[in-house]
């Protein structure tokens, strides 16, 4: 009840002097409005004196003790020292754990038969895994008891033995490789219908080949230096009294100046007795070919001289030549890349060289050098991803070139005849090639030739049309197949007793190959070539063997 009359009367007493300061407003609002004068006095002087204020508590009073005690500070540190245990941490390094090695099966044996009595056998030994040195053999045998023409008369064998074996130094590689091998062949090109068949014998006639080589190569990659030096002895001989001893010298370095410029130096002396029934003949050539390459931006340039000797008892050569070697390339959009050569140079020729590519060949041939006139032009481009496509020119202009042509006095045997003048051949030639990563690869390649002499002699045993086909497919990741087409079109030759010009056909060859993967160390193989059974001839009077299938078994370890 206290409280309720308190707030009555404090109500009642604000009610009171709202109503009076109301009535005062008012009174003042019905006069004119204006404020009275006021004066007002503002003193600097004055001084603001504060009333003391009343203590709630008292100070603490000090001790005397403290008062009359005077104590000098005294700071003592005493010397201590930890001692020193010798602690041994187990560190335990976190290291991936290596996969083995996948195991490799660097040797092989390979057997197989087929029909014209042909039987296969290869064996091929290398050593493992070595960081110091790598060892090889080879041994190889492949004949034909039977041919084509009249059975053993056109019988072939092939075998091979070679060893090879290279030393990785410190800063260099060593190596050599040493071969023999083997080959006899038939002159079965003889005219069919005659009253007596040659024998066997009389017509065979075989090659025993020779060679080593020892090279010297740097290793070091960091090395802006990279060289290579080849020395090679081969010898080839036969039965009718033909022989060549060749020595081969080759240099080739390369010397980075910068990312832009590298130098180029490539040497080879070639040193050769060729000897037959009726003469021997020394030979020599010397090459050597300093060259500058640089690249800048899409750009490149080689340019370079060749520097060419040589001995052939020859008008159509000189003894001493220079020929220049200049390409200029540029990248263009992708990685598409045009680039013009022009280039002269003395092609070396040799015995072996001209049985390599006809076996068929009279005794005494003449055997020379061959000058040559290059400009090449071409483009260089990846249309689709894995594919990889060349198109482009090539004119090859030759000086004292040679071609095959059958012997007037015996058919079967081929003289190389030599040009007086100019041999031109022009080519068109378009390439691709294809991969899929390891299952499957395609090659292809056609090339149209065009050929042009000053002389009365033509273009014999040389193909206009060449197209040629290559595919490697794994099936089913057991099956491999590997098929080849070969085709050629155009062939000419002068018949040796008229004189008139034979065509000698379209020239269709289809070779198929499966391997079935028994497992990883063996396969089970099947070939087949010449599927068409198309007894065409490369060379006049000597068509080829029919169908040729053969399978049989490898096995590695």
């Amino acid at each position: 009840m206290q409280i309720v009359k308190k707030i009555l009367v404090i109500s009642f007493f604000s009610l009171a002097t709202f109503s009076l300061l109301q009535a005062q407003v008012q009174e003042r609002w019905e006069q004119d409005g204006r404020l009275e004068d006021t004066e007002v006095i503002i003193e600097k002087d004055k001084e603001i004196i504060l009333p003391p204020g009343i203590r709630k508590y008292r100070k603490i009073p000090e001790p005397r003790f403290m008062r009359d005690l005077q104590i000098a500070p005294n700071f003592d540190f005493p010397q201590f020292a930890l001692p020193f245990v010798p602690y041994e941490p187990d560190v335990r390094v976190l290291t991936v754990k290596q996969e083995p090695l996948e195991k490799l099966y660097n040797s092989h044996v390979k057997i197989g038969f087929g029909n014209y009595l042909s039987p296969y056998a290869e064996g091929y030994w290398h050593n493992k895994r070595s960081s110091t040195h790598s060892l090889g053999a080879r041994v190889k045998h492949h004949s034909f008891g039977r041919g084509p023409v009249d059975g053993e008369n056109s019988a072939y064998s092939n075998n091979l033995v070679s060893i090879d074996a290279k030393w990785f130094l410190r800063r260099v590689n060593l190596g050599t490789d040493v071969m023999y091998q083997r080959e006899r062949f038939h002159f079965y090109g003889y005219e069919q219908g005659g009253d007596s068949i040659p024998s066997s014998s009389a017509i065979q006639q075989t090659f025993h080949r020779t060679g080593i080589n020892t090279y010297l190569e740097s290793n070091d990659v960091r090395s802006s230096l990279h060289y290579r030096g080849d020395a090679k002895f081969n010898f080839l001989g036969n039965e009718r009294n033909t022989q060549e001893w060749v020595a081969d010298f080759n240099l080739n370095t390369h010397y980075s100046l910068s990312e832009e410029f590298r130098l180029s130096f490539k040497s080879d002396l070639f040193l050769s007795n060729y000897t037959t029934a009726e003469n021997s003949l020394d030979r020599w050539l010397f090459r050597a070919y300093p060259e500058l390459f640089y690249e800048w931006n899409e750009l490149f340039i080689h340019a370079g001289v060749r520097i060419v000797g040589q001995n052939d008892p020859t008008d159509n050569l000189e003894d001493w030549s220079v020929y220049p070697d200049i390409k200029l390339g540029y990248y263009l959009a992708g990685n598409a890349r045009a680039f013009v050569h022009f280039k002269g140079d003395v092609e070396t020729m040799r015995f072996s060289d001209m049985v390599a590519i006809n076996p068929f060949l009279a005794e005494g041939q003449r055997v020379e050098h061959r000058e040559v006139i290059t400009i090449h032009a071409a483009l260089q481009a990846e249309p689709l991803k894995d594919l990889n496509s060349q198109v482009g020119f090539r004119y090859d202009g030759f000086n004292n070139f040679f071609v095959f042509v059958n012997s007037p006095f015996e058919q079967a045997e081929f003289n190389a005849v030599y040009t007086d003048g100019q041999f031109g051949r022009s080519q068109f030639y378009l390439k691709n090639t294809y991969s899929f990563g390891n299952n499957f690869s395609l090659s292809s390649g056609l090339q149209y030739n065009i050929y042009n002499t000053a002389d009365d002699i033509g273009a014999w045993h040389l193909p206009v049309l060449e197209w040629n086909t290559g595919v490697n497919w794994l099936l089913y990741s057991k099956i491999r197949m590997n098929a080849e087409v070969n085709l050629m079109s155009g062939i000419e030759a002068p018949d040796p007793q008229t004189g008139d010009i034979n065509e000698l056909g379209f020239i269709p060859n289809v070779n198929l190959k499966f391997d079935y993967l028994y497992s990883d160390r063996m396969s089970i193989w099947l070939a087949g070539e010449n599927l068409l059974n198309q007894n065409y001839q490369r060379f006049q009077f000597y068509p080829v063997r029919g169908v040729f299938v053969s399978a049989g078994i490898s096995y590695s370890f």
